[in-house]
């Protein structure tokens, strides 16, 4: 994550959870265990894990979660929540990922986006899955609505990277040791993001669930 990104990460953290996110993040965990490939126990990390919105609702699925974020600030208000609810059950860590051990399921949420090579990021999270180990990557799809999903403000190549990804682009993702590729979308609508001068009208967008199991 670039320069520019964490510093505005750092000044967001606050006000990151809007009404809109926290729904997304609801509908998004909701979608991802109604997946038949879904499967609870052991150890899971929440990689660009935020505020820990998919943090909290994947937690009572697992034995063990881990949240990696570059994001000081957005990670305390993870923390003070975990503190609030008193979970122990969490490690919540800067990284860098290097330093982690192996995990059953790796998800990473609409954080994707925010990276400019995400192949060898794909590939690295690779060599932390156990043997059989998931890893579900939920971002956007590219189309013609999305660049609506940021503010109008915010600039592709310093706030963030991609408009979303195409379905070749979530199927190069998973290359060398991934097995069983499967993508899954899930349609949902939101308002538009402040700048883009359409109050109280929403947007359409796809977020794709793209999944694969470690050989």
């Amino acid at each position: 994550m670039g320069d520019s990104q964490s510093e505005w990460f750092a000044k967001m953290a606050s006000t990151y959870e809007k009404p809109e996110t926290v729904v997304l993040s609801g509908k998004a965990a909701t979608f991802l265990m109604e997946q038949p490939w879904f499967k609870p126990g052991g150890s899971a990390m929440d990689f660009g894990a935020g505020t820990g919105l998919m943090t909290m609702h994947i937690l009572p699925h697992f034995e063990a979660v881990t949240s990696l974020d570059p994001s000081e600030p957005m990670l305390g208000v993870l923390k003070a929540k975990l503190e609030r609810d008193g979970v122990s059950k969490v490690t919540v860590t800067e990284g860098p990922l290097n330093t982690l051990g192996k995990f059953d399921f790796i998800c990473t949420v609409l954080a994707f986006h925010h990276i400019q090579d995400v192949n060898p990021i794909a590939a690295e999270l690779r060599e932390h899955l156990n043997p059989g180990g998931r890893l579900v990557v939920i971002d956007l799809e590219a189309g013609p609505t999305t660049r609506h999903f940021h503010m109008k403000q915010q600039e592709i190549g310093v706030h963030y990277y991609h408009d979303g990804f195409t379905a070749e682009e979530y199927q190069a993702m998973f290359g060398e040791g991934y097995n069983d590729l499967q993508l899954v979308r899930m349609p949902f609508e939101q308002p538009f993001e402040p700048g883009w001068e359409r109050p109280g009208e929403n947007e359409q967008y796809n977020l794709m669930f793209a999944t694969a199991t470690a050989a």
